[in-house]
């Protein structure tokens, strides 16, 4: 049996985003799951200023469904900095808590 995808408005989407962000930075003490360090509260940024590397994002522990407006995009999720959420790349995070441990991740993070 298919599963049923609940559409939401954009305006729900960026709502529930915000709300997840604050939540993980909530739950995480701030720190960034990747890297472990201080990230920025996530906020809304203004126009089309820069994000800074310690900037809280959504970071997706699987593959992000393919429709975004729907209730199944949060499932999964951690908050990251955007460093770590950009270094990662479309690696699993296997690959990523192995680098970890061999040391690799913060040489090429930092």
């Amino acid at each position: 049996m298919k599963r049923r995808v609940t559409p939401i408005t954009v305006q729900d989407f960026q709502r529930r985003k915000r709300e997840r962000l604050d939540l993980l930075y909530q739950r995480q003490n701030g720190k960034c799951h990747w890297c472990g360090r201080q990230m920025q509260a996530p906020n809304v940024l203004k126009g089309n200023e820069a994000v800074p590397d310690n900037y809280c994002t959504l970071e997706h522990l699987t593959a992000a469904p393919k429709n975004r407006l729907t209730k199944a995009y949060f499932k999964k999720t951690v908050g990251a900095c955007h460093k770590c959420n950009q270094h990662r790349g479309h690696r699993r995070g296997e690959e990523i808590s192995l680098a970890r441990a061999l040391g690799d991740w913060m040489a090429s993070h930092v």
